[in-house]
């Protein structure tokens, strides 16, 4: 299906992946400084093992339910860690089919971090 949802680092959302990333600067965009709550963007440069052709920069959330303690990233450091992507949305959609244009409501790719093992 073409307007399929789909992963930008794995197969299937939820899945488990093993990803060096570098903590960047989050942006001067309306949405970085206003909606991303994480301090910055993770830049993803590998998934399981493997570089990637250009890094992907995505929202993060730390699973907090998975460290020891909070971590502290720092940027321009690279981590080995674990992830999995997931989506969310922001605002209420309306009926698509008589208000194609909707600019109150998005979809959002973002990562869970946990630990490296």
């Amino acid at each position: 299906m073409k307007d399929t949802i789909k992963p930008i680092l794995g197969q299937s959302f939820g899945e488990i992946l093993s990803v060096d990333v570098e903590f960047i600067e989050k942006g001067n965009t309306y949405f970085e400084q206003n909606v991303v709550e994480s301090p910055f963007l993770a830049k993803i440069a590998a998934v399981n093992g493997v570089n990637l052709k250009e890094p992907i920069i995505i929202e993060y959330v730390v699973d907090k339910h998975l460290f020891e303690e909070a971590p502290c990233f720092k940027t321009g450091v690279k981590y080995s860690l674990k992830c999995y992507e997931d989506i969310y949305s922001m605002g209420n959609p309306i009926d698509w089919s008589t208000t194609p244009n909707q600019f109150n409501y998005e979809i959002h790719h973002r990562i869970f971090l946990r630990s490296a093992d």
